[in-house]
C-alpha cells in the first residue's frame, strides 16, 4: 500500500513526486496538446507524450540529449514517447518543478516536425512556463494541504488498521508528519497519533478532524506511542472511531 504523503501522486495540474513535482505549461496544454488551460494532470495522462512524461521524469529531472543548446539552469532536454511522440521538458531547481514545455510527433525534416516546432518556440521565447504557469503553481501549492489531509488521513488509518499495536507513519498533506497506531473495540477503532511539537497548530488540528472523521473531535493528549515516550512530539488518543472500509 503507497506511504501517504511520501509516494508519488496526482493533485490538479501536478504529478507530485517525493523531491519535485511535475506540471505541464498552459501553452503545451492548450496549443500542443489540444487541452483546456485548467485540464488536471491526471486528464492529460491519456496522451502518450505525458504518459511518457511522468514516467521518465518521476525517475529522472532531466539529463542525456538537449533541445537546442544548454542553457544552465534553463536547459530543454529532449523526451521521447511511444511511437513519434516528443516532448521538451525544463526542471526549474529552485521551485523544484519538472515542466513539459513542448509537444509534437517527429517527422524527419518535415516542416511540422516537432524538433522544428521546437525550435521556433525557442527562438520567439515561448517556450519556458510563464508566469500564469507559476501563478496557477502557487494557486494549487496553496490548496494542497488542505485537499490531501482527508485522503492521507483516511490511508494513515487503513494502514494502521491493518497492523493493530504498531505504529505506522506517514506525512499528512505531504507536509505534517505523523505517526498513528490503532487498536480495535468491536466495530470501533482506538487511535493513537503523534505530531511534531513545533507545527502550524491550524494545520495540526485540521490533521486531528480528520482522523477523528469529526470537524470538531474530542481528544486526549498522551506521552507515548506504542509503548515508547514521545520526544519532541505531541500525542492525541482518539476514541470510537468507526472501522475503515
Amino acid at each position: 500500500m503507497p506511504v501517504p504523503g511520501v509516494d508519488s501522486e496526482l493533485h490538479l495540474g501536478a504529478f507530485v513526486t517525493v523531491d519535485y513535482e511535475l506540471r505541464i505549461t498552459e501553452r503545451c496544454l492548450t496549443r500542443d496538446l489540444g487541452l483546456v488551460a485548467d485540464t488536471s494532470f491526471e486528464r492529460a495522462l491519456d496522451r502518450p507524450i505525458v504518459t511518457a512524461f511522468r514516467a521518465k521524469r518521476a525517475a529522472n529531472p532531466g539529463d542525456g540529449e538537449t533541445v537546442g543548446p544548454r542553457a544552465g539552469d534553463r536547459t530543454l532536454y529532449k523526451l521521447r514517447g511511444g511511437g513519434r511522440h516528443r516532448g521538451a521538458t525544463l526542471f526549474d531547481s529552485v521551485e523544484r518543478v519538472v515542466w513539459l514545455c513542448a509537444s509534437g510527433f517527429h517527422t524527419s525534416g518535415e516542416p511540422d516536425d516537432a524538433y522544428r516546432l521546437f525550435a521556433v518556440l525557442i527562438e520567439s521565447k515561448a517556450i519556458e512556463p510563464t508566469s500564469d504557469d507559476y501563478r496557477r503553481l502557487g494557486r494549487e501549492r496553496a490548496r494542497r494541504y488542505r485537499d490531501l489531509v482527508r485522503p492521507h488521513s483516511d490511508a494513515l488509518i487503513r494502514l494502521a488498521a491493518d497492523r493493530p499495536g504498531l505504529a505506522v507513519a506517514g506525512l499528512i498533506g505531504r507536509e505534517l508528519p505523523a505517526r498513528l497506531t490503532a487498536s480495535i473495540d468491536g466495530d470501533l477503532l482506538d487511535l493513537a497519533v503523534a505530531f511534531p511539537t513545533m507545527f502550524d497548530k491550524p494545520r495540526l488540528h485540521l490533521a486531528l478532524a480528520a482522523l477523528a472523521a469529526d470537524p470538531e473531535p474530542a481528544w486526549e493528549v498522551i506521552g507515548e506511542l506504542a509503548g515508547a515516550p514521545l520526544t519532541d512530539e505531541v500525542g492525541f488518543r482518539l476514541y470510537g472511531n468507526p472501522l475503515p472500509r
